[in-house]
């Protein structure tokens, strides 16, 4: 286990394969849940109403992950603090059985939630790297532990794994603290876009180097 700060809970990092996606899906939606994308997606709904729908469609992109990628989770004696859900080379875009579980996360939002995601989701895909890489697709932590290293951790292993295969990785994100985060593991804006139908949501793309 990995010690965050002096007073943090102890966690350990470990890959989980099957089980857990309300519980994760649920955290997750903790996390995000007032973050630029939900909110610019999900501007219609009320603060609870949004958090719901979040947890919803993250509930369905967590078992995404444990069929068509890879899903890591913090796990401490709280239960999960924090989870990635990522790509490797050859995994993104997902086949046929991701897909269904793709669908059943904008299902998760609503009919006018999952339009709004399916316009953030073309304005960036076309900006998605194309030779062989591993992709960061979510990586949250719990609201109330975040900045005390979880995340860094789940990074940490998410880059292990690029490394070892000696490719690049990719990631998107909303938000100027994460970037910060992310440059200081080795990836580097390579763009920045606004998707106007969102309300000129602003996003870095990112790139990691392969080492």
């Amino acid at each position: 286990m990995d010690r965050i700060e002096e007073k943090g809970p102890l966690f350990r990092v470990e890959r989980q394969r099957e089980g857990g996606a309300r519980e994760i899906g649920d955290m997750l939606g903790r996390a995000f849940a007032e973050n630029p994308v939900a909110r610019a997606a999900l501007s219609h709904c009320t603060q609870a109403s949004r958090l719901l729908r979040v947890m919803r469609m993250n509930r369905a992109l967590v078992r995404l992950a444990q069929v068509a990628g890879v899903l890591e989770v913090a796990r401490g004696e709280g239960g999960v603090l924090g989870a990635s859900l990522s790509f490797s080379p050859g995994q993104w875009p997902v086949g046929l059985r991701g897909q269904g579980w793709m669908t059943l996360s904008g299902l998760g939002v609503g009919l006018r939630g999952s339009l709004r995601y399916l316009t953030y989701e073309r304005h960036t895909a076309h900006h998605h790297i194309t030779e062989p890489h591993f992709y960061l697709f979510v990586l949250g932590v719990e609201p109330r532990l975040q900045g005390r290293g979880i995340g860094a951790a789940l990074l940490r292993s998410f880059t292990a794994r690029a490394d070892a295969a000696s490719k690049p990785c990719y990631l998107e994100t909303d938000r100027i603290s994460s970037v910060r985060l992310y440059e200081r593991h080795g990836f580097e804006v390579m763009r920045e876009i606004d998707i106007a139908p969102l309300g000129g949501l602003h996003m870095w793309l990112m790139r990691r180097a392969e080492r």
